[in-house]
């Protein structure tokens, strides 16, 4: 451990119950194995187990007899009972509300389906997450929401006012810390807590779906820009058809689905576009032809950030191996050949990254007082 210079005991002490709760987030540890990992002395960490059982934060896994040493060696785990977090991702016509424990285990959830985000519909959401809270078996309390909605959210900067949703969450839920994100953000830290950028430095992350959005991760951290708008993939500009367009006006499902129901004289639900782009041949080429548009555009990023790693989420991904290869194809004419996948998380990015954000804040919360 790097030497903490010009700063009291305390501050060393809260680094170290961080040190140790971080591990622990990642799985059960001996108070022998956590003492090793973080160089400590066997006295130190008896210690600092010893008040984080205080605080209630962590708890007892499990005691294994230890072979010939006729004594037990004991696991910690994070307490599942300190604190809840909310996570909502309200997106295409629907709202799923999770209720998530300190280990970042999903401990209840429901999908509402909403005509659109309004005042009506965020008091139904929050009506059944104040349901979700009521029956559920874990009765910790409700310490952190974290709430996700498509398109720009402006990080909240001193004089200006929230976001409605974000303060109709926190006036019911009586002053409850609520965190307000897109969703391209909240997949982006799920990646990096449990996929694909959980060891890459540099990647971006771009969400194509009913629109196109994104998000770019820089030494392993979310990028956000100044005003937390960084990463907006669909902003780009691309050339279609002899004209520059935005790419979301070019490769966005929403467009893919007008087009095919043009293609086919009728109105189409999702599922009808990802069953026309198997059964019918000009749908195919015509979303083909789109990812070649992304691919173009990804080549650009490649060539001005210099990065590994592209992950592409939403349901785009139905399209398969052959829309994949489609991008590569213009991605590998970069210098740098860069890494184009699926997110290995699939639809469980936004659940994971709120989880991930909201623990977070939790503990360091805690940690603090």
């Amino acid at each position: 451990m790097k030497k903490l210079i010009g700063k009291n005991q305390s501050y060393c002490r809260e680094i170290n119950f961080e040190l140790v709760i971080n591990l622990l987030r990642q799985k059960p540890r001996s108070a022998t194995q956590l003492a090793e990992e973080l160089e400590l002395s066997n006295a130190t960490m008896s210690s600092i187990i010893k008040d984080l059982l205080e605080l209630k934060m962590i708890d007892v896994s499990e005691s294994v007899s230890v072979k010939g040493s006729g004594r037990k060696q004991v696991f910690y785990t994070l307490n599942n009972k300190y604190g809840l977090i909310l996570v909502v991702n309200i997106a295409h016509k629907k709202a799923d509300v999770n209720l998530i424990n300190l280990k970042e285990d999903v401990v209840a959830n429901a999908t509402l389906y909403i005509d659109d985000i309004n005042e009506s519909s965020i008091n139904q959401v929050i009506l059944k997450a104040n349901e979700l809270l009521f029956n559920s078996d874990n009765k910790a309390p409700l310490k952190n929401i974290v709430i996700s909605i498509v398109g720009l959210v402006k990080d909240k900067t001193e004089g200006q006012e929230k976001h409605y949703v974000q303060t109709m969450f926190e006036n019911y839920f009586r002053g409850v810390p609520t965190y307000l994100t897109n969703d391209g953000n909240l997949i982006t830290y799920g990646e990096l807590s449990r996929g694909e950028f959980l060891n890459t430095r540099n990647g971006v992350m771009v969400l194509l779906d009913y629109g196109i959005g994104g998000s770019i991760v820089i030494d392993n951290k979310l990028f956000r820009g100044d005003n937390g708008y960084a990463g907006e993939m669909g902003h780009m500009l691309c050339e279609s058809n002899g004209t520059l367009e935005y790419l979301e006006d070019v490769a966005s499902l929403r467009v893919l689905l007008e087009k095919a129901g043009q293609i086919v004289n009728k109105k189409l639900k999702m599922e009808d576009l990802f069953e026309l782009y198997e059964s019918n041949k000009i749908v195919h080429e015509l979303v083909l032809k789109s990812a070649e548009n992304v691919g173009k555009a990804l080549k650009s990023i490649v060539d001005v950030l210099d990065i590994e790693t592209i992950v592409l989420a939403g349901r785009v991904s139905h399209f398969g191996e052959d829309y994949l290869r489609v991008i590569r194809v213009e991605t590998d004419k970069s210098l740098n050949k860069a890494k184009v996948i699926y997110s290995p998380l699939k639809d469980k990015g936004v659940i994971l990254g709120g989880a991930y954000i909201g623990v977070d804040y939790i503990l360091k919360k805690s940690l603090s007082k």
